[in-house]
């Protein structure tokens, strides 16, 4: 490839390859661009803004378009005809995540209660009333920017408007101002009576949990966060609801009713058929049953006849080796809280054999590797999603915990969170040194990031525009409508959209679509609310305009979606096949519409897309598809959903992971924080195996986790400052030295501003796996980082000759 060279026109760079190319000038992932922190992005007029990247640090103002925070449109200009949307054969979707973290300064979605008057909505379309819709008749109609129906306004919110459709009021109302909105729910929102979602916790009991540590870790999970889940009702605690369950072979109810002095066990050995054993105290509020339920948490491990410091004692392996009723558990737990639902935190450490949901190993070696693979990614009948479609009507989210050393089939068994809108962890094969402290970290981010119940989506858009996909976490509940029993900060949602005619403005509008996602939810504290997003995006005449305002984060995130259904439907091969031949698609469509000047020696690439290859290129050695035998079933479909359930902020990173090397942060000056706060951060490393050099210390972050490699020969003082250590042989694999708050330029403060910094980016913390080179775990840690063995053997670089290949035979 060449050096990128300026072009005279709008899209001023555009990226070139050719034969005579060096390895130095292909594009390459730079790393997240953290902007300004004190440039606010306001986003009512997209014509002449291009949207910043996911992990930037913009801070967006809500000027009535709703920001990227909430939603991203892969091109933030729409095709106006259906044929500059054939030419340009990028797709039209949006992503969406409802319940995104604000960012740092930006202000919390506005609330606004319309009284008697009632949410205003269209009639022919039910389009909800937002900062672009205009009104006429001296304001007493308002126009549908959707459908264009004309709607009687109510006489008591009318208010004179001016000859351009706007009221005099619009900006003294959030409704009539803002892009996103809350609006407190009248009672025709309501799905039934509205409550706080009950918080059931159920532990696996068995000899292994125990044994492995797995039982006294999740006890300690429970009992250091429930503040976190304080902290989500306002530390109101009559809002708290908790319940309890343990589980082997049997099941454990535990009474904690503040009628009684202490918890009660109810033991249920009838495990084929659930039912709830009592009619209450099974669930209470954390006010009423405080001290009941924190003497349950201090007090488990001797009702079960367990001494964690002595477990291996006689007393300890009276309980089965293996926790067989997980199924079961989840059920019977549904049947106790199905009248109010809420969120079920499950710990699992083997299949589930027994009872309601037992399952029997099917993991066949011989289908890896081979299409057969596929149905080890999926359920081997319907039973599972049978059961999704009851928790879902009982509105009840799974989170599942899986630790465990052997097979647990969790394409069956985590289709119970997938659907009802929870998340899996897995911990395989689960060792108590190493995974204590993720399980730990990862347990916390679920308890204390924010989140709703009781949700339901629908997404409209303007005329000449239908949805044609949905893609996520979702259950049909009608042609438009989903079900989401759960939703977190995390989740996305992308929806496609088809173009069926011409897209024409509507009446006082300049020439805009409209996408409008209406989220019904109800809020951890039990109250009901409808939540608007409107989009307005401009039409782009001609295909250039459609890839200068293209949105690389939307693309992949959208494309991440699809490669996912097609691995589970199809095979992994396909699901590869999608992306390159996606990737080959657009450069042929912008090769042939935008840059027809240049040789067809030259591979051009789009200035907002020219890393798209290389990510296509880093899918096919994501664990989620790549061939590999050491993959198995349960690894991969955890990655698989983690790749298309990625929020903005983690879909990049999930493909290709950051690396830096920070044993040299003084002596190159990274690390230090400026007067505008921004961390001056190290150069993001190619992943190649040419980075692992004895002296050197790497970090490595993929929005989940954080690696601290170590290499043989690093210093002496970055172990101390670091690591607390002298040598390399004490280091732990999740210990790291206090931070040195006093000295922020030392080696110590300028590492912990650049995870802080990293932190911020991802917007969620991450404990840190330290790793020294030597280590057998090393290899197969940095085995799924890694995209090429050497920067010599210029795997990347031919796969853009492959790529370039094809796009001169398209054309």
């Amino acid at each position: 490839p060449q050096q990128p060279q300026q072009q005279s026109n709008d899209q001023s760079n555009r990226t070139r390859s050719g034969s005579g190319s060096t390895k130095n000038s292909i594009p390459r992932y730079e790393g997240p661009s953290p902007d300004d922190p004190n440039e606010y992005r306001s986003f009512e007029d997209m014509s002449s803004l291009s949207i910043p990247p996911a992990c930037s640090h913009t801070r967006y103002i809500d000027d009535g378009n709703c920001t990227p925070r909430f939603m991203r449109a892969t091109t933030q200009h729409i095709p106006q005809t259906k044929d500059v949307k054939n030419a340009a054969h990028l797709p039209i979707g949006v992503i969406i995540q409802p319940f995104a973290k604000k960012g740092r300064g930006e202000q919390e979605v506005p609330l606004v209660n319309m009284g008697s008057t009632g949410i205003l909505r269209c009639t022919k379309c039910r389009g909800y009333i937002n900062s672009f819709t205009p009104f006429t008749d001296g304001g007493k109609k308002m126009i549908c920017i959707l459908c264009n129906n004309i709607n009687n306004v109510p006489t008591e919110y009318i208010c004179t408007s001016d000859n351009k459709g706007t009221r005099r009021d619009k900006y003294e109302r959030h409704e009539l101002s803002k892009g996103t909105i809350d609006f407190i729910a009248t009672k025709e929102f309501y799905l039934r009576d509205s409550f706080p979602p009950i918080h059931f916790f159920i532990f696996d009991i068995s000899e292994f949990s125990v044994n492995s540590g797995l039982l006294q870790i999740s006890i300690q999970c429970v009992k250091e966060n429930i503040l976190e889940l304080l902290n989500l009702v306002d530390n109101d605690e009559s809002k708290l609801f908790l319940g309890f369950m343990t589980y082997d072979l049997t099941i454990q109810f535990y009474n904690i009713s503040s009628t009684n002095s202490q918890a009660e066990m109810l033991v249920i050995t009838e495990i084929d058929e659930p039912f709830s054993p009592a009619s209450e105290g099974l669930f209470a509020s954390y006010a009423e049953s405080k001290n009941i339920i924190n003497n349950l948490l201090d007090t488990l491990p001797q009702i079960l006849g367990y001494d964690f410091n002595t477990v291996q004692t006689a007393q300890n392996k009276r309980r089965s080796a293996q926790s067989g009723a997980v199924t079961a558990a989840i059920a019977f737990a549904e049947a106790a809280i199905n009248s109010r639902g809420g969120f079920l935190y499950v710990f699992q450490s083997s299949l589930p054999s027994r009872g309601f949901g037992k399952l029997k190993p099917r993991e066949d070696p011989k289908f890896y590797n081979t299409e057969e693979e596929t149905k080890l990614l999926n359920p081997p009948d319907n039973f599972y999603s049978r059961f999704s479609k009851s928790l879902i009507q009982s509105q009840i989210s799974i989170y599942l915990f899986i630790a465990t050393t052997n097979y647990c089939d969790i394409s069956t068994v985590g289709i119970l969170s997938e659907e009802t809108g929870g998340e899996v962890y897995s911990y395989i094969p689960w060792n108590v040194s190493f995974h204590k402290q993720k399980l730990l970290n990862d347990f916390r981010c679920v308890l204390a990031r924010d989140r709703a119940f009781e949700a339901i989506m629908r997404v409209r858009c303007s005329q000449g525009l239908s949805v044609s996909n949905y893609y996520g976490r979702y259950s049909p509940k009608a042609q438009d409508d989903f079900d989401m029993p759960g939703l977190h900060s995390d989740h996305t949602f992308g929806v496609e959209f088809k173009l069926e005619g011409s897209l024409k403005p509507v009446q006082y509008n300049l020439p805009y679509a409209f996408i409008q996602a209406t989220l019904l939810y109800t809020t951890l504290k039990g109250e009901r609310r409808v939540r608007v997003y409107t989009l307005a995006l401009p039409y782009a005449v001609d295909v250039e305009t459609v890839y200068l305002y293209s949105d690389l984060n939307a693309i992949l995130s959208l494309i991440q979606k699809k490669v996912y259904k097609t691995a589970i439907e199809t095979s992994l091969d396909k699901a590869k096949e999608l992306f390159s031949t996606f990737c080959v698609d657009i450069l042929a469509a912008y090769r042939y519409s935008c840059a027809r000047d240049f040789p067809m020696s030259q591979l051009v690439l789009p200035e907002n897309l020219k890393i798209l290859p290389l990510f296509s290129f880093a899918l096919s050695k994501n664990i989620a598809l790549k061939t590999n035998s050491d993959i198995r079933a349960d690894r991969r479909i955890t990655a698989l959903w983690r790749l298309a359930n990625a929020s903005f902020e983690q879909s990049i990173a999930l493909l290709h992971a950051r690396c830096i090397r920070i044993d040299n942060l003084v002596k190159l000056g990274y690390g230090e924080t400026n007067i505008v706060g921004r961390v001056a951060m190290p150069p993001v490393l190619d992943l190649c195996r040419d980075i692992f050099t004895p002296e050197a210390a790497l970090l490595f972050e993929d929005g989940f986790q954080v690696v601290l490699w170590l290499g043989a020969s690093i210093s002496s003082e970055f172990l101390r400052n670091i690591c607390d250590v002298q040598t390399d042989s004490e280091v732990k694999s999740f210990q790291l030295a206090p931070e040195n708050t006093e000295n922020p330029k030392s080696l110590n403060g300028r590492f912990y501003a650049i995870l802080k910094e990293i932190f911020k980016q991802r917007k969620r913390e991450m404990c840190v796996e330290i790793l020294v080179q030597g280590d057998p775990r090393s290899e197969s840690t940095f085995r799924d980082f890694i995209l090429e063995e050497k920067v010599q053997t210029r795997q990347y670089y031919d796969y853009l000759s492959k790529i370039h290949n094809a796009v001169r035979e398209q054309l």
